[in-house]
């Protein structure tokens, strides 16, 4: 992608290709949907082996013409880079042993570690640039009439890599929002937990791409039981499992007005079943019927995620698949909706205010970042992840302690596994027994430091409390010093915080003020709360379960999905 000589050569063709369709084809075409790279989905050919990409000559010469862009002068460059003998003829792409080796652990230095840095910002806009330019060449041919669509933006899904998301190409989103020939940007759904009683998450953060006023769309190339048996992925066994994961999908995307397409992947008759047809139909119904009211999707609690922190990172997977990746499993079991936002969304003041935030991996942040993210939760819960913060200028301990509003000394461990305490504090209400966390050495690591305002809920085995809480006049505060937690803590967080939860168990939920989406991870009775009272009707066959409450109790198979209308009473 770096080629200028593919560059042109896309361009050249590209060109020629739309302007054959629109002459022959123009009053059938809806619009365009380049595809490259691997699977055509323009990350990086072999991202998900344990590989590195880009030593060729043409992203060394790409990389070059950047760094003159950015930094003008040797002198500017040499400061930058903390190196007398660099050049802007002579500046290198970093070598396998470079990218390799980190200087703090699993973070790098952003002094000193510089041109790594640069070079995966680099890597990012290398995947780029070629996107908008072909999305600005099939606007000139078409007038500007017809959709530009692009695979992009796989946040979530690149943090599960072997050599970490920096190497994707994925993580210069930010600017794809920006560009004004962009109209859809899409990804199958997460084929990780899309299976029968799974959350089929989100590859992005699908609410930046709404509030960037572009369209998301959802592959849904669920592997029904049509498939061959070994097709994996989530594969269901039996037809209702097939309508019941057709019908999560769906609860995913109707409270946020977003699209979805239906595919075939291997084009061997996937779909070929009129049960599967007609459930889809009704799905496409109650669409259409919702499109004539405003979108009602208000959730109180935001997950914000950050592109710029993994430029910072080891290449490894130690820190963001579980932190990030894996994540996701909990946080689509909250019992409460969640909106998901790139962090500069946050600073922008793009993301409506909500009762609680959840920083994945903020790592790497500026002062004009700290002081928004200050700023946005002010007087709300804010809840960190591990490293939150630690790095400015340099690896800072009291900056991590600022942003975090506890502060933190470093310690060492073998592993950050940690342990509930035994305590009556209403965090900890409820939740059973055993460890959590990484089994990996995390390094660095931190240990909060003990105050009179501060309350400790989880420890290593050696007694450092890694996992604490402080409430005061900014809000409630929440360190979580490992890379994972139960959806059970992060529940009672959100109850603290005065958060309505639809179910308090670890069942899969979405809803807006007039539709409610459960999916059972377990079979049983599940007890569903209402903000309101409503009428509650079954999408599916428009039986009334109950009127006049804000109360429900529901018996579910495992796995099951309910599609349920919350309806004003006496409507």
């Amino acid at each position: 992608p770096a080629s200028n000589l593919w560059r042109r050569e896309c361009l050249k063709h590209l060109r020629k290709l739309v302007r054959f369709c629109e002459k022959n084809y123009g009053r059938r075409m809806l619009g365009y949907h380049p595809c490259g790279q691997h699977t055509g989905e323009w990350f990086y050919l072999r991202s998900w082996e344990p590989r590195l990409s880009g030593f060729s000559p043409a992203m060394n010469g790409g990389f070059r013409h950047w760094l003159k862009k950015r930094y003008e002068t040797d002198a500017t460059l040499r400061k930058a880079w903390g190196n007398q003998r660099v050049t802007l003829d002579n500046a290198a792409v970093p070598s396998a042993q470079q990218r390799r080796n980190t200087t703090l652990g699993l973070f790098r230095d952003p002094h000193a570690e510089r041109q790594l840095l640069d070079f995966y910002e680099y890597k990012q806009l290398a995947m780029e640039e070629p996107l908008e330019d072909m999305a600005r060449v099939i606007k000139e041919e078409t007038g500007g009439n017809k959709i530009v669509t692009f695979f992009y933006g796989y946040f979530f899904d690149m943090c599960g890599i072997p050599s970490g998301p920096q190497i994707s190409g994925h993580f210069a989103m930010q600017r794809m929002l920006k560009c004004p020939h962009v109209d859809i940007l899409c990804s199958p759904i997460s084929y990780f937990d899309r299976g029968s009683g799974g959350c089929g998450p989100f590859m992005t953060a699908v609410d930046s791409v709404s509030a960037a006023g572009k369209l998301w769309l959802n592959e849904d190339d669920t592997r029904t039981y049509l498939t061959p048996s070994d097709a994996g992925f989530g594969r269901v066994n039996i037809p209702k499992e097939t309508l019941w994961i057709h019908d999560r999908n769906y609860g995913n995307i109707l409270p946020r007005r977003m699209a979805c397409w239906y595919m075939d992947l291997g084009g061997t008759g996937w779909l070929d079943g009129q049960d599967i047809w007609d459930n889809i139909r009704q799905l496409k119904h109650h669409y259409e019927t919702s499109l004539a009211a405003p979108a009602t999707f208000s959730p109180e609690v935001a997950v914000i995620v950050d592109e710029r922190s993994a430029m910072a990172l080891a290449c490894k997977s130690t820190i963001m698949r579980p932190q990030v990746y894996l994540l996701r499993k909990r946080l689509y079991r909250l019992g409460a909706p969640i909106r998901i936002h790139y962090l500069d969304d946050l600073i922008a003041g793009k993301i409506p205010p909500c009762k609680a935030y959840i920083f994945l991996n903020p790592f790497m942040l500026d002062k004009q970042t700290r002081s928004a993210i200050a700023k946005a939760t002010k007087g709300k819960t804010a809840v960190y992840f591990y490293g939150s913060g630690c790095l400015g200028e340099k690896l800072n301990d009291k900056l991590m302690g600022e942003l975090i509003g506890m502060q933190v000394s470093r310690i060492e461990s073998p592993s950050a596994q940690t342990t509930y305490l035994k305590d009556e504090n209403p965090l900890l209400a409820g939740l059973p027994g055993g460890v959590f966390g990484s089994k990996s050495k995390l390094t660095p690591l931190w240990a909060i430091d003990k105050g009179e305002d501060i309350t400790p809920l989880a420890t290593l085995p050696d007694g450092h409390p890694i996992v604490a809480a402080r409430r005061s006049d900014d809000g409630l505060r929440v360190y979580i010093g490992t890379t994972d937690a139960p959806a059970a803590f992060l529940r009672n967080i959100l109850k603290a915080s005065g958060i309505h939860l639809y179910i308090d168990s670890n069942d899969v939920i979405n809803a807006d003020k007039n539709f409610l989406a459960i999916t059972a991870t377990t079979a049983g009775k599940k007890q569903i709360s209402l903000p309101e009272s409503k009428t509650v009707r079954d999408l599916h066959d428009n039986a009334i379960l109950t009127t006049n409450t804000t109360s429900l109790e529901i018996l579910m198979a495992n796995g099951e999905t309910r599609l349920l209308l919350l309806e004003e009473d006496g409507k």
